[in-house]
């Protein structure tokens, strides 16, 4: 935050960019690499999800700083002009009470009283199951499986709550209000400072996913079309989303001239059909992991890890020795032409 409490405001918000944060990289990696005496040493960028994103931009807009990238759950396709977008929530699916009795059945803190507050429990309870597919690591998290229970209704508010109650189960009630915030993403924006930045990318660079529909997902119908996005941007932020200018700044889907980029994805991560599953460019490789969800391949080793995601990082390390060994075969070249050069004036220096 830059400009401490003023950082969300106009005129300041607006540095808050793909742009500006690539810039940001660039300058830091320069400054870096003359700090450690490293001027020559190749640079490799890691990332995932939006990290993911920008890892892949950086290789895409400063080849001269970046040697390779590796890019894990990069829904860069999303900022496509036509990109689909009604995927997410059936890739997370694969009754009403009276507003006291869903107060109860889901412990809410605050008890609901209008229908406002019943579609916000909605969104809720959509963001948990959202969270639990993302996160659907190969062994335990943080997160307690609680699922057993005969009543529906009461089964939906243990799994909705397995998310937000999961670090040591002592919740007694759920703010609902504080632990999911309505923003331009209907994926959910997080908490606190980060997610108004997010919630601030949403309405301008980065194109996200549309809402549920209850026909090809399991979750109440609660729409969120491109007009809808525009319409809560302009009043939360007085800004609309950029729609041609993505696909020109950020290549859209034709990536032909991109080189020495890794795209990897999960086969379990809702968020897999907004990236990069193959290409015919023979300069970028793709890696899809079964059984894998939302950039397991980024995440530390765990004795559970399934073999799939192992060979996948071993894949990736493969790709960035080549790049390595690539970036230093190029200066070997330079210097060894510099040094021809160099002995070719030194004899002109001393015949004529």
């Amino acid at each position: 935050m830059p400009f401490g409490n003023n950082s969300f405001n106009h005129p300041y918000v607006g540095l808050l960019t793909i742009e500006q944060a690539m810039g940001d990289y660039a300058y830091l990696i320069n400054k870096l690499k003359e700090t450690l005496n490293a001027t020559k040493c190749p640079v490799i960028t890691f990332g995932g999800s939006y990290g993911g994103m920008l890892s892949a931009y950086m290789r895409f807009k400063y080849p001269n700083l970046v040697s390779g990238s590796i890019a894990a759950s990069a829904p860069i396709f999303l900022l496509s002009t036509n990109a689909k977008r009604d995927f997410f929530f059936e890739d997370v699916s694969n009754s009403s009470l009276g507003y006291q009795k869903l107060s109860e059945v889901f412990q809410t803190c605050k008890t609901l009283t209008t229908e406002s507050e019943y579609n916000h429990l909605l969104g809720w309870i959509r963001n948990s199951f959202t969270n639990l597919a993302m996160f659907d690591y190969p062994y335990p998290t943080s997160f307690i499986y609680i699922m057993k229970n005969n009543n529906p209704l009461y089964g939906l508010a243990q799994a909705a709550g397995l998310f937000y109650n999961g670090t040591d189960g002592k919740l007694k009630c759920f703010d609902i209000f504080t632990d999911f915030v309505e923003c331009a993403d209907p994926t959910g924006c997080g908490v606190g400072p980060t997610s108004w930045a997010w919630d601030f990318q949403a309405c301008t660079e980065v194109s996200l996913v549309s809402g549920s529909n209850n026909v090809t997902d399991m979750f109440p119908e609660m729409p969120f079309t491109p007009e809808i996005r525009q319409e809560y941007c302009k009043k939360r932020w007085n800004v609309t989303p950029r729609q041609d200018w993505k696909s020109i700044q950020f290549w859209g889907k034709d990536i032909s001239s991109a080189s020495n980029i890794v795209f990897s994805n999960g086969d379990l991560d809702p968020w897999r059909r907004g990236g990069v599953l193959s290409s015919s460019n023979p300069n970028v490789a793709t890696i899809l992991i079964k059984g894998g969800a939302h950039h397991l391949d980024l995440r530390g080793h765990n004795p559970k890890d399934p073999a799939t995601v192992v060979q996948a990082r071993a894949t990736e390390k493969a790709y960035i020795h080549k790049w390595i060994k690539s970036h230093w075969n190029t200066i070997n070249k330079e210097k060894s032409l510099y040094e021809k050069i160099k002995t070719w004036l030194v004899w002109l220096l001393f015949h004529y």
